[in-house]
């Protein structure tokens, strides 16, 4: 009945059973919903980050065996083979790995012709600047991209600004081994 449900044309209906199954171990139905950017299926932001950010953390959080299952999930829906780069993307960066390139790789992936991807890049980069508001103004992935030039340069000049500070800036990303 969910998997069902999960194609409904109320979007609030697909994303409660695929925060359903996904309680349950089912990940396909998430990540599919996740990936989506063709209308009528896709999710507006404000849905795609209350999904994202409610039911991914509760799949990682939940062991080893979970998270493995997520990661066939993204590897099996996502767009193009691009699976266990979203995955990554989904599973977020420690500080270290921020200061090693990561943010500057996020800021690359602000560019990318896949919103999904757009979508992952924002959410990982929110968390290093004080004024998210600002951050999420000047750029949305869902724009076009000639209307983000902007906000990738200020994005770019943020993570430049920032150094070796990433280690320091509060996360949402997950910590150091």
């Amino acid at each position: 009945a969910l998997t069902t449900l999960a194609e409904d044309r109320r979007v609030e209906n697909r994303m409660a059973a695929a925060s359903t199954l996904a309680l349950v171990g089912d990940y396909d139905e998430l990540v599919g919903l996740l990936c989506s950017s063709e209308a009528p299926a896709a999710l507006r932001d404000a849905q795609w980050q209350a999904l994202a950010s409610e039911a991914i953390p509760l799949a990682l959080g939940r062991g080893a065996n979970a998270a493995a299952r997520l990661q066939q999930a993204f590897v099996a829906r996502a767009p193009a083979g691009r699976g266990a780069e979203l995955f990554r993307l989904a599973c977020g960066f420690s500080p270290s790995e921020l200061d090693a390139g990561g943010s500057a790789a996020l800021v690359a992936a602000l560019e990318d012709p896949l919103l999904v991807v757009r979508r992952f890049a924002l959410a990982n980069l929110l968390p290093l600047v004080a004024n998210e508001a600002e951050a999420r103004v000047v750029y949305r992935p869902d724009r076009a991209a000639s209307l983000n030039d902007r906000g990738v340069d200020w994005w770019r000049t943020r993570v430049e600004s920032l150094g070796g500070e990433a280690a320091t800036a509060p996360s949402r990303t997950r910590p150091d081994p």
